[in-house]
């Protein structure tokens, strides 16, 4: 159970599938506020490492518990399409969930270890 002024956190990334609009529709339905904040993925300049790109979403009970989340750059609100329904334990539409487009990982010239990361963007 979720306390008066708990958050939920989510780490929802997923190369196939866009999982933030079956958290937000769930979170919604339940009376919860959410905001979602995606990271591309990149490489460590120190390091020359490579690092995945991330979906994470928070919910709160109140807009106000979403204050200190706001403040940071990169939290939006959840893209929910106006048809998008709820999943339960009676009905899922796996189809609807997936990308409009996959993520598409760039090499460099030298063909050596991808770049970044291009999110899909899923219009409402």
């Amino acid at each position: 159970k979720l306390k008066p002024d708990g958050i939920l956190a989510a780490h929802l990334s997923s190369r196939y599938l866009d999982l933030a609009p079956v958290a937000g529709a769930s979170a919604r339905d339940n009376g919860l506020a959410g905001l979602t904040r995606f990271s591309p993925g990149g490489k460590e300049k120190e390091t020359g490492l490579f690092y995945a790109a991330t979906i994470v979403t928070a919910f709160t009970r109140t807009e106000k518990g979403l204050d200190p989340f706001r403040q940071i750059k990169g939290w939006g609100a959840i893209s929910i399409p106006p048809d998008f329904r709820t999943w339960t334990d009676s009905y899922t539409n796996i189809l609807a969930a997936f990308r409009t487009s996959i993520p598409v990982l760039e090499r460099e010239e030298d063909d050596s270890a991808p770049t970044k990361t291009a999110p899909a963007v899923k219009g409402e």
